[in-house]
């Protein structure tokens, strides 16, 4: 079993192609370390062979499975060979420099394979769409999912000290939250969602997050 929180990013390249990428174990990384990651990231991918590294990455998972004697297997290995989803490999002079790169540098399999919780900020690239939900895939070893939608203003509920209730313009940011069942039950995400509504509650419990200071106590037992 997983033990770490691997966040896997969809990174829209400039083809318009998308590739998901990952940062590792940000169970206890900080957001200024989390950001430190991406920019990593997009400077690995800047010297990457996202066609080798994808060919590569089809590759070992197609023997794994068919180590472990799975049928899909042999399906994605007839795919492979013969089908539209054939691997491109790269070959003589061109795999040669490319793999004189230090691989620190450049992106590897694991890079691209190893999420267990997706996190897609659409929001940031449709701010002007005014749905207020989404739906997401949640693809193995992925057991989790995160979409972030661009922040609105939006009529909303306001109770004010003494009780009594308004309706206000706040700005509002629409999440849509997918699970996969198979891994746990809904009751297991539900001290994630309360994390999530003492942040927009009070903004400044993000600070300690910042970096190496103290963090606030966030336990709750109720969403």
């Amino acid at each position: 079993m997983q033990r770490h929180v691997n966040i896997t990013i969809p990174w829209l390249l400039e083809d318009g192609k998308v590739v998901t990428v990952v940062v590792p174990s940000v169970e206890e990384t900080s957001i200024t370390d989390l950001q430190a990651g991406v920019d990593a990231l997009a400077r690995r991918i800047k010297k990457s062979n996202l066609r080798e590294v994808l060919s590569r990455t089809a590759s070992r998972d197609t023997l794994r499975r068919l180590a472990s004697g799975q049928s899909a297997g042999f399906t994605r290995l007839l795919s492979a060979l013969l089908g539209l989803s054939r691997l491109d490999f790269l070959r003589g002079e061109e795999r040669r420099k490319y793999y004189a790169v230090d691989p620190s540098k450049r992106l590897m399999s694991e890079d691209i394979s190893a999420g267990t919780v997706v996190v897609s900020n659409i929001g940031s690239i449709q701010s002007g769409s005014t749905g207020k939900f989404a739906l997401l895939d949640v693809i193995a070893p992925q057991v989790f999912a995160v979409g972030i939608s661009g922040v609105r203003e939006s009529p909303t509920v306001v109770t004010g000290d003494s009780g009594d209730k308004t309706i206000a313009i706040r700005s509002t940011l629409p999440f849509c939250l997918c699970f996969d069942h198979r891994a746990f039950e809904f009751g297991e995400p539900l001290p994630f969602i309360g994390r999530l509504n003492k942040f927009f509650a009070d903004p400044t419990l993000l600070l300690p997050l910042l970096g190496d200071t103290p963090r606030p106590d966030l336990s709750t037992s109720t969403a």
